[in-house]
């Protein structure tokens, strides 16, 4: 899949993310499942198994991101009060995307 190199906007308040990819990473791939986002990465070239990545998903006008892994595992996210943003013209929004990182577990 095309990606976008995009960069992590923080808090300054704090880490709301509960170790979430946003957390740990300042610069992200950013996909889509459409393939509307062209990119001059590769999802699959440009990263090793191991590295996450995020997607964009869609809500009406709402836009988000969501990393891969949790999309693969199935479970709910919510935003964690960080964004994704670059000054690439092929950047799909205006102004930063949120990054719905954010998993609570009960363990």
């Amino acid at each position: 899949m095309k990606a976008l190199l995009t960069f992590v906007l923080k808090s300054t308040l704090g880490d709301c993310t509960a170790n979430g990819l946003t957390s740990r990473q300042d610069k992200i791939l950013l996909t889509s499942e459409d393939g509307t986002i062209e990119g001059p990465f590769s999802t699959e070239n440009h990263l090793n198994p191991d590295e996450d990545f995020l997607v964009l998903k869609k809500r009406g006008d709402y836009m988000y991101a969501v990393p891969n892994s949790i999309l693969k595992e199935g479970v709910h996210s919510m935003m964690g009060g960080n964004f994704i943003y670059t000054s690439d013209s092929r950047f799909p929004n205006k102004y930063p995307i949120p990054v719905h990182d954010r998993v609570e577990r009960n363990y």
